[in-house]
């Protein structure tokens, strides 16, 4: 936080924007903490966030601010490092090198994935509705959202992420739903 603490680089930033030599500024936060000062300054165009519906939490603290002060957000890790997309088990190891390793195990693994089955049991998703349509259409239903950033592997996951696409997005009913759910499962 100590880059954003001392607003040398919105000076920076806007002095690039002066100078034509970018168009828009942006910052990505690494912390709602972050993001939430990031708003509160009010210095950038654009903010990356990490948010999606095992972290439903930015939706709460500061993404209406921000879209109501004209700030574009990208949201970043859609799936969870993958998460979300319903192929992790208890079991699930990844290779030195790979960041989920840091913190993707143990009791944690087992937390989020059993998070990931009870989302699954609860909306009643199954392969024509997946884990992981159901999850990009949430944040996609939230009006306020500029652009999610969708990492994939082959060429094969981006036409399944396609798909999301044909669906119809969340009524505001639903939607809340969802963010109730989600909330509640947070709480046991």
């Amino acid at each position: 936080m100590t880059l954003i603490e001392s607003e040398e680089i919105y000076e920076l930033l806007n002095e690039l924007k002066s100078e034509g030599k970018i168009r828009f500024s942006g910052i990505s936060s690494g912390t709602d903490e972050e993001a939430l000062k990031l708003v509160s300054d009010n210095q950038v165009d654009m903010l990356q966030v990490f948010y999606n519906l095992l972290h439903i939490k930015p939706n709460q603290l500061f993404i209406k601010n921000a879209f109501d002060s004209g700030m574009g957000l990208i949201v970043r890790s859609p799936l969870s490092g993958g998460l979300l997309t319903g192929k992790y088990n208890y079991d699930t190891t990844f290779t030195k090198g790979d960041n989920r390793s840091y913190f993707l195990h143990g009791q944690i693994l087992r937390s989020r994935v059993d998070i990931v089955a009870k989302i699954k049991e609860h909306f009643q998703l199954n392969s024509e509705y997946s884990i992981p349509h159901f999850s990009l259409n949430y944040l996609l239903s939230n009006s306020k959202i500029s652009t999610i950033v969708v990492g994939i592997n082959k060429i094969s996951q981006f036409y399944d992420i396609l798909k999301v696409f044909k669906t119809q997005r969340m009524k505001a009913d639903e939607f809340l739903e969802v963010e109730k759910f989600m909330v509640n499962i947070a709480d046991e």
